[in-house]
C-alpha cells in the first residue's frame, strides 16, 4: 500500500572551503505501526575531482539508527538551458 509522504524543508546550509553541511532536520517515518521522528545531520564534502560525497546520519532517542551515504558525480559534457523541470539540453 503506497503512503502519501509530504516534506517541508527549511533548513540552513553552512559552506565550508570543502564542501557544505545543512542544518539539523527531523523527519518523520513509520516502521511497521509506529512513527518515529529521526533527528538528521548532512554533511557533503567535494574532493578534488569534483565529486561530492554526502553523509546523513539518523538518529532516534540519540541512538544512531541509518547511515545513508552517496557519491554524486556533476556530467558537465552537456550545456543544460534555465532551471528546474523546465530545464533541457540544447540539440
Amino acid at each position: 500500500m503506497w503512503r502519501r509522504r509530504t516534506c517541508r524543508a527549511v533548513r540552513n546550509i553552512q559552506l565550508r572551503e570543502d564542501g557544505y553541511t545543512y542544518s539539523p532536520y527531523v523527519v518523520l517515518t513509520r516502521v511497521g505501526p509506529f512513527s518515529l521522528h529521526l533527528h538528521c545531520t548532512d554533511a557533503n564534502l567535494i574532493d578534488g575531482e569534483g565529486l561530492i560525497h554526502d553523509r546523513m546520519d539518523m538518529r532516534w532517542l540519540g541512538l544512531l539508527v541509518a547511515v545513508l551515504t552517496m557519491t554524486i558525480r556533476v556530467d558537465r559534457s552537456e550545456r543544460v538551458v534555465g532551471s528546474g523541470p523546465e530545464a533541457s539540453v540544447p540539440d
